[in-house]
């Protein structure tokens, strides 16, 4: 049984998905306490309001976003 050798990506393309990987990761986790902050502020300013739901809303629906592109990234540079 012959063993096929994969391709090797270049180790600078690996090292980079994961810089964007974690870079991503970092931006979602940042996004929580965001949201919160941006809650707590609104609710105070607005009371009851749908305002300061969408607005934290918002603010974790970019972080999502963030960390998707991370993980996208490392995806296509890395091969995970």
């Amino acid at each position: 049984m012959k063993l096929v050798e994969q391709k090797k990506r270049p180790g600078i393309a690996r090292g980079l998905g994961m810089v964007f990987y974690w870079i991503g990761c970092g931006y979602g986790i940042l996004s929580i306490p965001t949201a919160v902050w941006v809650f707590f502020e609104w609710w105070c300013e607005r009371g009851l309001s749908i305002a300061p739901f969408l607005a934290a809303a918002l603010c974790l629906g970019i972080g999502l976003g963030f960390w998707l592109i991370g993980r996208a990234a490392r995806y296509f540079l890395k091969g995970d």
